[in-house]
């Protein structure tokens, strides 16, 4: 399951939380995982618009703390988490 569908499925806050720390690490994993710059610009990319928004926008949705600083459209501003 990709990373933006496994945060997709938490049905509450209580569900993202307990997953919470596994989201995050595994995105930051991914952000590590380029071979080189190009790549790991790409992947920042993705982070930005698709996982990263997602968990922005169901913390949003579930009335937690965001996570972080964001833009519109719950895209973080930041690389990692």
């Amino acid at each position: 399951m990709n990373i933006s569908h496994f945060i997709h499925s938490c049905k509450n806050s209580s569900d993202l939380n307990s997953k919470y720390t596994y989201v995050k690490n595994s995105i930051n994993a991914i952000l590590d995982s380029g071979p080189n710059a190009a790549a790991k610009k790409r992947l920042e990319i993705y982070y930005k618009n698709h996982a990263g928004r997602e968990l922005y926008r169901q913390r949003d949705r579930f009335d937690m703390v965001a996570a972080g600083p964001h833009g519109p459209g719950f895209r973080p501003d930041t690389k990692s988490l």
